[in-house]
């Protein structure tokens, strides 16, 4: 014996399928979005800590940059230096 089951009551089934379905799917994207945000929270971390090593790297570069100018310079005195004490020598030599 097979119970006839009517329109409406096939209707009544098929939205309650319906409605634990959608259940079941908002739960899943409510869970995705839960992950996604910590994910988006992560990087903001790390893009957080990127920026502080690369505002020190600038820093250091810059310091970098002004340590290469003082060394250039003295070498630059230092060759002026050795040249003028070169040519006073080579000219008490001649005397």
């Amino acid at each position: 014996m097979s119970k006839n089951v009517s329109g409406k009551e096939m209707k009544e089934m098929f939205n309650k399928k319906l409605i634990e379905t959608l259940k079941n799917t908002i739960n899943n994207l409510e869970k995705e979005i839960t992950d996604l945000k910590l994910k988006v929270e992560q990087r903001d971390l790390m893009l957080k800590d990127y920026r502080k090593e690369h505002e020190i790297l600038l820093n250091n570069s810059i310091e970098l940059r002004a340590k290469i100018v003082d060394l250039e310079n003295n070498i630059e005195f230092l060759y002026n230096n050795l040249k003028q004490k070169n040519e006073l020598d080579e000219s008490g030599k001649h005397i």
